[in-house]
């Protein structure tokens, strides 16, 4: 690890929140968690870290996890990098004393600098025009080796080639203005999702919405059941069997790999409201993101002032993301009459068999 390279760090707009993640796999199936973060925490003393560091690597070595951990020497020196208690990010993201981690010094050095210090700097940004942002990462182990976070960054450069690949996709991207019945159109062109079907919404003038209140994490999984139990029978590529336990709300590991959409924008006055909301896969959000909306809200935001002068009404079509979806509900699987019938009188025989066999 070398504290001149970075990690790729991507973001997706939420309207009132922002989500950031590292793509990439996580090491050693540790599994990801999220942290809400509205902003600096409070500082922590430096009393209760030392006393958390202790009670961790006295807790570690009772456990027998200090032994013979992968050891690096300073050229020109007689001893090496020695490990200690450390908090995994900075402590501009969290201090929450369960946070610490056993880690070898130059490795936390090289993270600082290849991770943490950009996204602080993001962090710092975004929360400007932000009510809070959910930052995606890895559950660290009690003892990280240099190999854990090796094996991240590498994942994380391979999966750097998708997202430069999207970027690239974005640069072709155009909006183009047609005129209607004294009215302006913006249509977006130029990206992926162009066969998709389109919204009209009004941009300009701005349209009248009541104040939405912010919604929890709670509340937009509610929201995404809800549209699954709706849209579950127009999804492609599922079983009867993951039919029936998304209808259910049965199966949070197969809800998981789908992520909300929202119609008409929340950054443009959209409600996040079921009504307004679809269900995509993650890497169709993230190509929408890239090709879509991200060029088309810079344009937006450069240009809207010059619309406004002109006293037009403007309005955009919006591409909706329906590569999910099918265009009829997925038909139920029928058995005919004779198949039935002999399908009843073969489990009849089997409990009438089983029946003898007990007496």
């Amino acid at each position: 690890m070398i504290d001149s390279e970075r990690f790729v760090i991507a973001k997706e707009e939420h309207g009132s929140f922002m989500r950031i993640y590292i793509p990439g796999k996580v090491p050693n199936h540790a599994g990801s968690r999220t942290i809400r973060w509205t902003g600096v925490p409070e500082p922590i003393s430096g009393a209760v870290l030392k006393k958390e560091a202790r009670r961790l690597k006295a807790t570690l070595k009772s456990q027998g996890l200090l032994e013979n951990l992968p050891q690096k020497t300073i050229p020109g020196y007689a001893h090496g990098y020695a490990y200690d208690c450390k908090l995994s990010m900075t402590g501009d993201i969290t201090n929450d004393p369960r946070e610490l981690i056993y880690i070898r010094n130059d490795v936390a050095y090289n993270m600082r600098h290849m991770l943490w210090y950009p996204l602080a700097e993001i962090l710092k940004k975004e929360i400007q025009t932000h009510d809070y942002i959910l930052v995606d990462i890895p559950v660290f182990p009690k003892v990280a080796t240099e190999k854990f976070f090796q094996d991240w960054y590498d994942s994380n450069q391979k999966n750097a080639a998708f997202v430069q690949r999207l970027n690239r996709s974005s640069n072709h991207t155009q909006v183009c203005l047609t005129s209607s019945c004294g009215k302006t159109i913006l249509k977006i062109k130029g990206h992926p999702f162009e066969k998709q079907p389109t919204r009209l919404v009004t941009l300009l003038p701005v349209p009248r919405t009541k104040t939405q209140p912010q919604l929890s994490e709670t509340q937009l999984d509610n929201i995404r059941t809800r549209v699954l139990q709706r849209d579950v029978k127009y999804l492609k590529e599922l079983t009867n069997f993951e039919q029936n336990q998304l209808s259910r709300a049965s199966a949070p590991e197969l809800a998981d790999t789908y992520r909300l959409h929202w119609v008409q924008w929340l950054t443009l006055a959209g409600a996040a409201h079921r009504s307004n909301a679809i269900v995509v896969r993650p890497e169709i959000e993230r190509s929408y993101q890239f090709t879509v909306q991200a060029p088309f809200m810079s344009f937006w935001e450069r240009n809207k002032v010059d619309f406004a002068e002109r006293g037009r009404p403007v309005l955009v079509e919006l591409p909706v993301p329906l590569n999910a979806y099918r265009y009829k509900p997925a038909p139920q699987p029928m058995t005919n009459r004779q198949e039935r019938r002999y399908l009843n009188r073969l489990t009849q025989q089997m409990a009438e068999i089983c029946l003898t066999r007990e007496d």
